[in-house]
């Protein structure tokens, strides 16, 4: 009786593993197979395999338990047959969840406390892009990110609202310069212009995987020596 009880639970567990994990598909009619199975099973056990009280298992429960099972079965091959499934490659020693649903937490939480909205959701955009191998726009969205912070420290810098409308990181960085900005920061800032956003802003122009991969990386930097030196100034 013990086994029958503790194969209950696995299979309660499953269950309802995979309606949590179903909850956005348009498989119906096998979550409803689901349902079916577990209004059978849950009377029977307690709230875990340690209680092993369940109710006696009339003639052709079991039978039962079976049938519904392959009829979930056979209902899940129908409705999954024609779903949309695909894997992502991992990218570096990025989780590739984490990387596509919220990568602004490969920065540390001091610094994500002190980060917009609007960073954050280019940090995350960025993140989905690369994830899913659209290397120019990965390397715009986070390339926006780092700007919006360089502004900001340019404000804290000069003590006033940055007006120009101008998006030139040249004209950025040689703000910072006359303001005595901290060099080890603006000349961070000035490698990634070179190297990577000037190139990238000519329609022509794109990203390899691996050169979005290292832009995202450097910009990450970016950004967490940015809101250091923003941190730094009284």
């Amino acid at each position: 009786m013990e086994v029958r009880v503790r194969a209950l639970h696995d299979l309660k567990d499953c269950l309802n593993f995979f309606l949590v994990n179903s909850a956005d598909t348009n498989w119906k009619a096998t979550r409803d197979r689901v349902k079916e199975l577990l209004a059978l099973i849950e009377p029977r056990v307690g709230d875990s395999p340690a209680e092993l009280y369940v109710a006696p298992f009339e003639a052709g429960f079991e039978s039962r338990v079976k049938q519904l099972r392959e009829a979930f079965e056979a209902t899940f091959a129908s409705e999954a047959q024609d779903s949309t499934v695909f894997s992502v490659s991992q990218k570096g020693t990025h989780s590739t969840l984490d990387l596509m649903e919220r990568a602004y937490e490969n920065l540390s939480p001091e610094v994500r406390s002190r980060l917009s909205s609007e960073i954050k959701t280019d940090i995350a955009e960025a993140g989905r892009c690369l994830a899913l191998d659209c290397h120019t726009a990965s390397g715009y969205h986070i390339l926006r990110a780092v700007e919006r912070l360089i502004v900001k420290y340019l404000d804290k810098v000069s003590g006033t609202p940055h007006k120009s409308k101008s998006r030139n990181w040249g004209v950025y960085i040689d703000q910072l310069r006359k303001l005595n900005a901290d060099a080890s920061v603006t000349g961070y800032l000035d490698h990634i212009r070179r190297f990577y956003r000037n190139p990238l802003i000519h329609p022509e122009a794109t990203l390899t995987g691996a050169q979005a991969f290292d832009l995202f990386n450097a910009c990450l930097s970016a950004i967490s020596q940015l809101d250091a030196a923003i941190e730094g100034i009284p």
